[in-house]
């Protein structure tokens, strides 16, 4: 015998209303709504805001949680959108810094004497591998467009084709293994905050990390509503109290909020956007989501308990503008 045998939509319909005492009121519309949401991501996906002892709270309903994921869902697509933006942006300036030093001709730009060594074996070998992979992307069995397109047509793949090419992950790494002076220009043209070089590289290797992270999470529909970012965190003291006043409040930075959670996603999102109107439209978004799920008392709770459960704050489109308004005006 398994341990997870088979279940028809309506016996599971059954298990949520008699073991895990979920009030249904329209069993066949439950049934549907099944077939959309599955039984594991109602029940695991959310069991920490909605059960204890895995037992539903006293009143929970389906229609409930049904809204409350669609809201999920919702505001994880506005992080995936702007993460795309960000991927862009970055590939992008990661390109431009290595073809003003190293050239667009692909053997120079991709010569692995340029890029920074480590005493570190394990560096070592991933350096190596990430270059097997960028000249795999341009000379291997399995060219795709536009690098394509460059290799049966012209001289060379300059980096802003190849780059189009190669996962997010990949540039993050060839960032890791640029020269000093590189990582600074990269970081100065993406952080747009005052604060040093250093720092700069330092927090933009740590932002763009997180941003990837939470877009695989969502990406792979895992539970976005509980992961971290694991050691990657935002944690500079100084780094905080340079927020202090547009993303971060001082009961933020008591709590530790924003360092490797889903608050530390929209952070890092926010400062690796740079682009006044890209910001504009980032809180814009997620003020229109919030007004979409305003029209009852039922959606209201739903907006107002999640913010609360992801522990994001509910004015996070104001402290984007607070921010985009103190960048513009170069006073952080």
């Amino acid at each position: 015998m398994v341990d997870k045998p088979f279940k028809t939509y309506p016996q599971l319909v059954e298990i949520l209303i008699n073991s895990h005492g979920l009030i249904v009121q329209d069993k066949q519309n439950a049934i549907e709504l099944l077939k959309i949401i599955p039984y594991y991501d109602l029940v695991n996906g959310y069991k920490e805001h909605f059960m204890v002892n895995d037992q539903y709270v006293k009143g929970m309903t389906l229609e409930y949680i049904l809204l409350y994921a669609l809201f999920d869902k919702s505001f994880q697509n506005i992080l995936f959108k702007y993460s795309v933006y960000i991927e862009s942006r970055f590939k992008n300036s990661v390109a431009y810094a290595i073809s003003n030093h190293f050239g667009v001709a692909t053997n120079d730009y991709l010569d692995i004497t340029k890029y920074t060594n480590s005493s570190n074996s394990n560096k070592r070998n991933k350096k190596i591998k990430l270059f097997n992979t960028l000249n795999d992307t341009w000379k291997g069995s399995n060219i795709s467009q536009p690098t394509l397109h460059y290799v049966q047509t012209k001289d060379h793949v300059p980096p802003w084709i190849l780059f189009r090419n190669i996962s997010f992950s990949s540039i993050i790494d060839l960032f890791t293994f640029l020269p000093q002076n590189l990582k600074e220009e990269v970081a100065s043209d993406m952080i747009l905050i005052n604060i040093s070089s250093h720092s700069k590289v330092e927090l933009m290797h740590i932002a763009i990390t997180i941003v990837r992270i939470f877009r695989n999470i969502i990406a792979h529909n895992l539970k976005f509503i509980t992961n971290t970012s694991n050691h990657y965190e935002i944690k500079s003291k100084a780094i905080r109290n340079h927020l202090l006043g547009t993303l971060l409040t001082q009961d933020d930075i008591a709590n530790d909020r924003g360092k490797n959670d889903r608050f530390s996603m929209a952070i890092s999102t926010v400062l690796l956007l740079g682009n006044e109107i890209l910001l504009g439209q980032f809180a814009k978004d997620i003020k229109i989501l919030q007004a979409q799920f305003a029209s009852t008392e039922q959606e209201l709770k739903v907006t107002n308990d999640y913010f609360k459960n992801i522990d994001i704050p509910f004015d996070i489109p104001e402290r984007i503008a607070f921010y985009a308004q103190a960048l513009n005006e170069k006073q952080i």
